[in-house]
Order: C-alpha cells, then structure tokens, then sequence
C-alpha cells in the first residue's frame, strides 16, 4: 500500500491545478458572457460559506473554574475538509479577481467609476498597515493581509448594479440559511453548537454558536438579517414574519451584548425613517413596523430601568464570579486595551505591525491572554496599536465617508444604510469590525456594507444621468421648436 502512496501524492498535485485552472476558466467564461447576476449571486454565495468552513476546522472551548478546556475537537476529516474547502474557495476567488483586475487596468476605456471615493477611502484605510509591515516596531508579512483589499478591489473593478435591493436580498439568503442551521443544530446538537461562560439572561445558562465557533459571529450575522431585513417594502408574508422570527430568537440566544445595543439602535434610526415617512406623506403606511421598533426600544429601556430599579450590584451578585468580574471590566478589555496604548507608544506613528496581539506577541506581553484573546477588542485602539497615528487617520476618513453615505442614502433604503453604519460603529467599541487579515464573519459582514454602498453609489449616479440626458432633450426639443 505505501508504494501507491508517492504516485497518488504525484497525481494529486497534477490533477488539482488543472482542476482549479479549469474552473477559473469556466467561471471567467460563464461571468464574461451572461448577466452579471450570476457572477455577484456566486461571489455572495461563497464569500458566505468560507466563515462556516473556516469555523468548523476550529476546536470548541469552554471555561471550566476558570480554565479553556476544549469539549469539542474536529475530527481529521472535518479539519482537512473544512480547512481545504475555504483555502479553494479563496484561491478560486482570488484567481478570478487578478484576472478581472489585471483585465481592466490593459483596458483602453479608463474611466471614473460610480463609488471611487468610497474605494479610495478604504485604500486609505488600509494603506498604514502595509506600512507598517516595514516601519513598524515589529516589522513583519503577513498574506492574509493581501485576501481582503483583492476581493474589495474586485467588487469595484467589477461595478456593483443599480439596483442595491438585488443584493439585499442575497445577502439575506445566505445570512437566513446560516441562521437557520444554527438554530438546527441548537437542537440537535447542543453540546457541539452552545457555550455556558459569560451568560447575561438570568435563567438562560447558555450561549447560541451554532455553525460558527463563537457566538458573536452568529449574533452580527442574525442582527445584519434583521437589519436588512428593514429595506423590504414589500407585504410581509408568512415566511418573512418566520425568518424574522427564528432571526431574533437566535441573536438573544446568542447572548451578545454588543450585537443587543446595536440591535436597538438599528431599530431606533428605523423608527426615525417611519415617524418621517408618517408626517410627510399623503399616503397611508402600515404602523406595524414602527410598533415593532418602538416596541424593541421600550424592552431594552424597561430592562434598563429595572437594573436601575433592583440595584445593578444585586443583579451582578446572583451571577457567576466569571461574568460578573468580566462584566466590571467589560469582558477584561480593559487591560487589554491599557497593554495595547503600552505597545503604540513605543512606535507612535507606525504602531506594533500586523502582528499586534498574535501568539507571539501574546506570549511575551500579555501571558495571561494567550489562549482567548486574538486582537485589541477595539477598533481605534487596534488600529492605532498595529497602524499608529497614520492609521487612526485613515480610520477617521474610512468612517467619516461610511457616515456620509448612511446619510446620503438614508430615505432611499428605509434607512438601512445608516443603520449599518450605526452596527458598525457600536461594534467598534468592543470589537474590530474593520480589521484585514481573516476571511471571517467579520470580513463578511463589512464585505456586505461596502457592495450595499457601492451599489447605492452606483443607483444615484445612473439617475444623475438619467436626470442629465432627460433635461438635455428637453433643451433640445426647446431649442428646435424655437
């Protein structure tokens, strides 16, 4: 049997190539002739199963008297499809997207394209850290830095259509289906799917991960569902009113405290876009929305109220020793954040490097996190850890334009671009969304606000023509009437 196994290897690393060769050109070929509908329904698609494939290659944990133990470990075979499954679908993304790219810079049609400030933003958003692979205190390369700006380089070579509705709904199919299989698995398989450490619900001694290997992930990817879930002007029908449902069951199973606040916020600006609606049109919109969204800011003002009301410290005495003293220093951020200012200041204008908070870096300033801790868990303080003084500037233009588009196109989506902004900037607190390195649910989730705002971008621009073409005949047909 050993003897078949030097030919097998030989005829793999042959076959897999031509394979892959073969499906680049296929999909180059398929995009390049047919509606582009197919080509950004595959992106969305598999940009959408890379998180879940990623996920599945990693091992379980829980905190056990105050220990990581691992309760579940993936299988070989699991790892070794997981794991190869996401590296060809990023391969394959990344194959067509150079040749896409290196396609349109050989055109001879150069043009200004609708969402190039948007774009130049984001180029200027990630430009530092580059930089800081070189300039940084701990200069390093790091590829997966390379996967993000390529596939955001595609979508803006690759012109996002006008009709931004389009894309909602995609983003809401492949969001539904990992929803849905959470809350599956939620029942079938609770050991492999569910966490018991940092619980908020009283009663409710369980997180919700599902698919993914934390419950953050599934709760941003439930709020973005119900999220764009608020751009469908359409009648609500029973399969809508289902998958809004199990949506919002499973972000407060997930017990995400970051995703509950930007939850409510969401609702807010929604709300704010329904009383607007209400006091200037002449016709009538059903109040069903705007009851639900006022009712969403009633529950978490009356939770608030009655934490006030029974005493925070008594509510945080009948928890747990772990969430409580997670709790009073915001799930221990907050010496994260103090080791991470210990690191900028050291190289104040280029920052640490792309390595900020890696196993190394881990290993030699912050012991006690080795294990659990995987970046600043805060966007500025990542940014001006790993990036520096440049990078906190381009942060501010990235989500100063980010801002300026949500409020740009706040009555043209129901609000919704603005709301996801919002989710973005409360995330920021405690999270990275905009961090560049891992093909996560993280990634995707930004993935799915700069296609949402270049399409948009893309919408307005082709009424500006429209709107230009139409007054130039009028002008004509004036002029010839003269």
């Amino acid at each position: 049997m050993r003897y078949l196994i030097t030919p097998a290897y030989f005829i793999a690393a042959v076959l897999i190539p031509l394979v892959f060769t073969f499906m680049l050109w296929g999909l180059f070929r398929i995009t390049g002739h047919r509606d582009q509908k197919i080509f950004w329904g595959g992106l969305i698609g598999i940009l959408g199963i890379i998180p879940v494939l990623s996920d599945l290659t990693i091992a379980r944990g829980e905190f056990v008297n105050g220990v990581l133990r691992d309760v579940w470990i993936p299988p070989k075979i699991i790892r070794f499809l997981g794991g190869w499954g996401a590296r060809g679908l990023i391969y394959l993304v990344l194959g067509y997207g150079l040749i896409l790219i290196v396609k349109k810079l050989h055109s001879k049609q150069i043009e200004i394209r609708a969402g190039s400030g948007l774009f130049f933003a984001y180029l200027l958003l990630i430009a530092p850290s580059f930089i800081s692979m070189v300039a940084g205190t701990r200069p390093s390369f790091n590829h997966f830095m390379l996967y993000e700006p390529l596939i955001f380089t595609l979508v803006y070579f690759a012109r996002p259509a006008e009709d931004w509705s389009w894309y909602v709904q995609q983003f809401k199919r492949v969001l539904l289906v990992c929803i849905s299989l959470s809350a599956l698995f939620g029942v079938l398989a609770p050991t492999w799917s569910t966490g018991h450490a940092l619980t908020l619900i009283p009663g409710f001694n369980f997180r919700l991960n599902g698919i993914f290997s934390h419950s953050n992930g599934l709760g941003i990817a439930a709020l973005l569902y119900l999220v764009l879930d608020m751009a469908d002007d359409t009648r609500s029908t029973l399969y809508r009113k289902l998958a809004w449902l199990v949506s919002m069951g499973v972000l407060i199973a997930t017990q995400s405290k970051t995703a509950w606040v930007s939850m409510v916020l969401a609702y807010g600006i929604f709300c704010v876009y329904k009383f607007s609606i209400l006091t200037t049109a002449r016709v009538r919109y059903s109040a069903m929305p705007i009851i639900m969204g006022i009712f969403i800011l009633l529950l978490g003002m009356g939770g608030l109220i009655w934490l006030i009301g029974m005493g925070v410290d008594k509510w945080l005495s009948g928890l747990d020793t772990q969430t409580y003293n997670s709790l009073i220093s915001l799930t221990g951020r907050t010496n994260i954040w103090e080791i991470t200012l210990r690191s900028w200041q050291e190289n104040p204008i280029f920052g640490y490097g792309p390595r900020l908070w890696d196993v190394e870096y881990r290993l030699q300033y912050a012991p006690q996190f080795r294990y659990i801790v995987g970046m600043a868990h805060n966007q500025f303080l990542q940014t001006l850890g790993a990036s520096g003084i440049l990078g906190v500037i381009g942060l501010a233009i990235y989500v100063f334009t980010l801002v300026k588009l949500g409020v740009q196109y706040f009555s043209t989506t129901r609000g919704v671009s603005l709301a996801l902004v919002v989710v973005f900037l409360t995330r920021s607190i405690s999270e990275t969304p905009f961090r560049n390195g891992v093909l996560d649910i993280t990634f995707y989730a930004h993935f799915i606000l700069f296609v949402l705002l270049m399409s948009m971008v893309a919408n307005a621009n082709s009424k500006k023509i429209m709107n230009t073409v139409v007054g130039k005949s009028a002008d004509s047909r004036e002029a010839l009437s003269a």
